[in-house]
């Protein structure tokens, strides 16, 4: 008989950006002899292999993301079928074996929370967002921890706090605990050395990096803003760095990117540094 506690990790992608480095350390680092853990996944991707290396269950299921998508007309005819395909492909993968507890990686996946409630498991959902626009998205997803989650956990009080100003009932379930990323073990001085190089700095200059998926609301295009704004000031030794790429099938948001960069006052200090595995070397190459 299994008496680990299996627990039902439900992630909304299979790359290797913040979340999915977060989710995979979690299931890493989890006691093997206490918990059990088998990932759902919703598409193919690097992270299938991260997995397969520490040992960890996983599968490829459809599953329901909400998004700005979702609330268009089309995506509300949609959202029924969605969900009873999605449910019922769980419960096909799974084949009546036990779920202790379901965890649900990031606002926006939403299979976990309803199958868990479908099949009253208790369910954790991990918040990384902060959602402002449009408001009746933000509103939904206030709304949606407070019916689905038994525990919402949240990875910054800036996080929470924004979650409370929608419902402040979530502040009697809610929890903060930071994310923590490893760091690697061969860094050293080359590392750093070999970016600040590869940009093209001079030992006085002052580089400011954003990294992350490339869309609309992660900043990017607010970063070409603000450094236009510096250059503007007479700000002449700082330097930007943007890491990262598009989502799959969404090319335009690195275009219009692009596009912002090349008409800037600024745009010759401003570079762009594909998705890296190792973003170590970056980070202590960066000073803000």
């Amino acid at each position: 008989m299994n008496n680990l506690i299996r627990v039902l990790l439900v992630h909304q992608s299979a790359e290797l950006y913040g979340s999915d480095k977060v989710m995979l350390q979690l299931v890493s680092r989890l006691d093997k002899s206490v918990f059990e853990p088998i990932v759902l996944l919703p598409t193919t991707g690097p992270l299938e292999k991260e997995l397969e290396r520490i040992g960890v269950e996983y599968h490829v299921v459809p599953t329901i993301k909400v998004s700005r998508s979702t609330f268009t007309f089309k995506g509300l005819i949609k959202l029924p079928l969605e969900i009873i395909y999605s449910v019922r492909s769980i419960n096909s993968l799974l084949e009546g074996r036990r779920v202790d507890v379901v965890h649900s990686n990031t606002l926006v996946v939403m299979s976990g929370a309803l199958w868990a409630r479908l099949r009253r498991v208790p369910h954790v959902w991990h918040v990384h967002e902060i959602i402002e626009r449009p408001s009746i998205v933000r509103k939904t997803y206030a709304l949606l921890l407070h019916l689905f989650a038994d525990k919402v956990m949240c990875n910054s009080h800036a996080t929470a706090e924004h979650l409370y100003k929608d419902n402040p009932s979530l502040r009697n379930k809610s929890i903060v605990i930071w994310n923590g990323l490893e760091v690697s073990d061969d860094i050293g001085t080359s590392g750093k050395q070999n970016i600040r190089k590869e940009l093209g700095l001079k030992p006085d200059d002052v580089l400011i990096t954003l990294v992350g998926r490339i869309n609309r609301w992660k900043g990017q295009r607010l970063l070409v803003a603000a450094a236009e704004m510096l250059e503007n000031a007479g700000f002449k030794n700082v330097k930007y760095l943007i890491v990262g790429g598009p989502p799959l099938g969404n090319s335009q948001y690195l275009e219009e990117l692009e596009r912002d960069i090349s008409n800037s006052a600024a745009g010759l200090d401003i570079s762009i540094i594909p998705f890296t595995n190792d973003i170590w070397p970056v980070w202590t190459a960066t000073d803000i």
